[in-house]
């Protein structure tokens, strides 16, 4: 008797570790921009778990997390994933459930190279992956279904099978000189540790494209500049490379701390366009020591500023981006904090008024601290 009931019990436990091993982590994104919106309308984080099993399998009980330091972040209701079905689930800070849309407590910040986690209701890991940045409306799954290998795509599939996967991205340009500030001319060389990969620059601020300069010998910069540049492939297996940016300061002289913001269609937000350009943001300090750099979208800030050159900028860091998710920089010396996500360059114009001639230069403000906290 005492045998038969240790072989049911053998059984059982070969039952379940059976179901728990047939349930993946398939598909994340941390750079849902465009991509797919939830039930309250918005673009969030998503992380696509698959069901391998010939067999619907109740969640209920189990964890996800994005820190594997807290096991428990976020335990699931009562959500079944359907025999060889998907299960899509909303990193969004909600924590809750409607219908099928099914929401954590916490964000994801992939440029934090997180490690997402799902745990057995007896905390055992059933499935994990370290994130690996990706840009702007891409991906990372498994090359297809419950595959062994990860892949990335340019055309993610919340809710569906993985198809077309890329092997990854071309390695990012490296500039041999380094940005800020340089007393004379100078020449840029620009490499890439993929030989057969060709770079394509613009120093207007511009994104690169493959219809831009192709690069063949160091790039001669005799006025200030932002240089930017890009590697392609000719094979399609590989998507084009995250871009390398950087501001060169040619004779340029300040007492006080330099801003370099960057970034297509600029122009365009000056000229009253009302949109969020893709913008860098470079901050250096009186000494022109580099202090940090983001990536994100710059929004125009303030009324009375858009009368002069001078104008008010909201940047917001954009961890959907893939570089960063904010500066991570000791922007001001009064405060410990090391990590802005929103910074506003306010003019200060309202001082001016009536337009009579008296004019603040532009001061830093900090707002909204990392709203992508988890």
């Amino acid at each position: 008797m005492i045998q038969s009931n240790l072989i049911r019990a053998i059984l059982f436990v070969l039952m379940i570790g059976n179901a728990q091993a047939q349930i993946v982590i398939n598909e994340w994104s941390a750079s849902n921009v465009n991509t797919i919106n939830d039930n309250f309308n918005q673009k969030e984080d998503w992380i696509e778990l698959y069901n391998t099993s010939s067999n619907p399998i109740d969640l209920q009980g189990y964890f996800l997390t994005d820190k594997p330091s807290n096991k428990t972040k976020w335990e699931f209701p009562s959500v079944t994933i359907p025999a060889n079905g998907y299960q899509l689930v909303f990193c969004s800070k909600q924590n809750t459930v409607v219908g099928t849309f099914v929401h954590t407590s916490f964000k994801l910040t992939q440029t934090d190279y997180e490690t997402i986690v799902l745990y057995t209701p007896s905390l055992l890991v059933m499935d994990s992956v370290t994130m690996i940045p990706a840009l702007k409306d891409h991906s990372r799954g498994r090359t297809t279904d419950s595959a062994p290998t990860w892949s990335l795509f340019a055309t993610p599939t919340p809710g569906a099978a993985n198809a077309n996967a890329l092997t990854g991205y071309v390695p990012v340009p490296n500039f041999d000189t380094p940005i800020g500030f340089h007393n004379a001319a100078i020449s840029v060389a620009i490499t890439c540790s993929d030989s057969n990969a060709e770079i394509r620059y613009t120093t207007n601020g511009d994104e690169p494209t493959q219809a831009s300069t192709l690069y063949t010998a160091p790039v001669a910069i005799s006025a200030t500049a932002v240089l930017r540049a890009r590697a392609f492939s000719t094979d399609p297996a590989f998507h084009p490379s995250f871009i390398e940016s950087g501001t060169f300061f040619i004779n340029v002289n300040h007492a006080l701390p330099v801003v370099s913001v960057f970034g297509e269609g600029l122009n365009d937000l000056f000229g009253g366009t009302q949109f969020s350009p893709t913008t860098g943001i470079e901050i250096y300090d009186e000494t022109y020591t580099l202090m940090g750099t983001s990536y994100g979208e710059a929004d125009e800030h303030g009324n009375d500023s858009w009368a002069y050159d001078q104008r008010g900028i909201d940047f917001i860091g954009r961890d959907q981006f893939g570089y960063s998710s904010g500066v991570k920089a000791q922007v001001f010396k009064q405060k410990d904090r090391e990590h802005y996500q929103r910074l506003i360059l306010k003019p200060a114009a309202n001082d001016n008024y009536p337009f009579e001639g008296v004019h603040i230069y532009a001061m830093l403000i900090a707002m909204s601290y990392r709203s992508v906290a988890n």
